[in-house]
């Protein structure tokens, strides 16, 4: 993070390749605020999706009429066929700035209709275990599965059969993975690229892919080395709190402190007394442990308990677990991180089943420093941070120690 990605891409690849419209460019960003940033420092026209009847119509028109297009993650996640078929008939580069959602539990059908898709023969499965609709059954039809269908015309539905040999009662989404055979050449641009969800996603549909990395701000082969380098740099700004307020995160056996599942459990037990004691910690440690003004202050917990750990001097500084591409908080200068997180458990079985192994703390460190950076360290100014789970504090202290961390995440057979 930091070391000049985006600016990489506008600067060099856009301004300089792009040379005021010899090459059309599709920047898939974030946030709205990074499309106006590339924008206002790309030297040729580009546009973003407006409400046009719809974005994804006006994305369409945007591509027919050749446009430099930047637009955000969520509006590609929901192209259309048609979005799709406009693309295969381009000529775009694409810059996609962080990784997209690549995989997820498809939630829009219950377990029984799963059911009733495949004893009503209306899909089937084929060699990769992508649905496939029936349409010599069900040319015409009409009715609540019809978003299953479409998606199915996608290749954008999966089951897979679990350790034991039957049918998985969820069905994963899978972003439609031609998208990436529609361009003469593809820039993603985000850091830990062995932890993230979609190397994973690229390895299960063979996609291939060279792993690069920014030097003297030219593009070369990933280099350990220089990634360690860069890391010494950065870990004397970065003070980690240590004494009694991380007790509440210490590892008892098999139990995994502050992780999801911990906050729902506790939520309802001896009137969320636990949770309420991380809302405690986190006062003490902003207003006494730090006596820091509320502007200086940035925590984060998952989804959803927001209001149950918020408090005095800080309530103004909730910035999302999952944060990422925002330049918002940067002045943010002491920070708490209160989870103990993990990949989601069905992408976690989904590539298990298809053999292909999440590093869980590998995974685990990358959504860490997302987050951290986005504070002031990415301008090179120290921080102070409170991770009250012994597990994902270890995790930063290994990072910042290289070497060791190294030796970690990268033997296989301590993979997650």
């Amino acid at each position: 993070m930091g070391t000049g990605k985006s600016t990489y891409a506008i600067n060099r690849l856009i301004n300089v390749e792009g040379n005021f419209g010899d090459k059309k460019f599709l920047c898939v960003l974030p946030t709205l605020k990074e499309c106006e940033r590339y924008k206002e420092c790309i030297n040729a026209e580009i546009s973003s999706p407006e409400c046009w009847g719809t974005k994804q119509k006006h994305l369409q028109h945007l591509i027919t009429t050749g446009k430099n297009i930047a637009t955000t993650h969520a509006l590609i996640a929901n192209a259309t066929e048609t979005t799709l078929e406009l693309l295969s008939q381009s000529d775009y580069t694409l810059i996609i700035d962080e990784c997209l959602d690549v995989v997820h539990k498809y939630k829009k059908i219950t377990n029984s209709d799963i059911q009733t898709l495949f004893s009503g023969e209306y899909v089937t499965l084929d060699e990769n275990n992508f649905l496939v609709w029936n349409n010599e059954k069900y040319e015409e039809y009409d009715g609540r599965f019809n978003d299953v269908r479409r998606l199915c015309n996608m290749k954008s539905l999966m089951a897979y059969k679990t350790l034991s040999g039957s049918l998985s009662k969820i069905l994963i989404w899978n972003f439609p993975v031609e998208f990436f055979n529609f361009f003469n050449n593809s820039y993603i641009l985000t850091y830990y690229w062995d932890g993230s969800i979609q190397k994973c996603y690229f390895d299960l549909h063979n996609v291939k892919y060279q792993h690069l990395t920014l030097n003297n701000n030219s593009l070369c082969q990933y280099d350990e080395k220089l990634e360690l380098e860069r890391r010494k740099s950065l870990a004397s700004l970065i003070d980690i709190y240590e004494g009694k307020l991380n007790d509440i995160g210490k590892k008892l056996g098999r139990v995994n402190p502050l992780c999801k599942s911990w906050y729902v459990k506790h939520k309802n037990i001896d009137n969320g007394y636990l949770i309420k004691k991380v809302k405690n910690n986190l006062e003490n440690y902003f207003l006494h442990v730090k006596d820091s003004p509320s502007k200086d202050n940035m925590y984060t917990t998952f989804e959803n308990f927001e209001n149950l750990v918020k408090g005095k001097s800080y309530s103004k500084g909730f910035v999302p677990c999952n944060s990422k591409g925002t330049n918002d908080f940067r002045d943010k200068k002491v920070l708490a991180y209160t989870i103990n997180l993990f990949p989601n458990k069905e992408v976690l079985d989904f590539f298990k089943c298809n053999n292909i192994e999440i590093n869980q703390d590998l995974y685990s460190l990358c959504e860490l420093l997302q987050w951290i950076w986005r504070s002031q360290i990415r301008d090179g100014k120290p921080i102070s941070i409170y991770i009250p789970s012994e597990r994902m504090r270890t995790l930063l202290k290994l990072w910042m120690q290289c070497n060791e961390m190294d030796k970690i995440f990268y033997d296989k057979k301590k993979a997650a």
